[in-house]
């Protein structure tokens, strides 16, 4: 069995066009119908307020205004909520400095064992001990 990649057949196909033993290509219709589509959406847009009376011209106002109204809304939201993490970002960072300078390191010292409980309990009770136990 034999397969064929797409972009070897275009080539082969492109190539039997070139000789006239294959028909020409059509026209790709989704660009057709793109620009088509683009036309007609052109048009309604120049064309929409036509045939619009009084109450109805008022009422589309009041529909953009609306829009305009809820759009400015939205971007304002926006705003006061990327300043409020702003304010909470720093909150977050001043504790994290105080947290910081707060934080006690203490130094690596033998111990025998008497002196274990007492040094390991009386630590532990204010910060985190780390112990590394071994034989001589």
């Amino acid at each position: 069995m034999v397969f064929i990649l797409s972009f070897e057949a275009d080539y082969r196909n492109e190539a039997l066009r070139n000789q006239g033993i294959l028909p020409p290509k059509q026209p790709d219709q989704t660009e057709q119908f793109e620009e088509v589509l683009q036309q007609a959406i052109q048009e309604a847009e120049q064309n929409r307020l036509e045939n619009l009376n009084l109450d109805e011209l008022a009422e589309l106002e009041d529909d953009e205004d609306d829009e305009f109204l809820e759009t400015y809304r939205y971007n304002s939201y926006k705003q006061v909520a990327g300043q409020w993490a702003n304010v909470l970002r720093q909150k977050r960072m001043q504790e994290m400095r105080e947290f910081q300078s707060k934080s006690q390191f203490g130094t690596v010292e033998p111990l025998t064992k008497p002196d274990f409980v007492k040094e390991v309990t009386e630590a532990s009770a204010s910060t985190w001990v780390f112990v590394h136990l071994f034989k001589d």
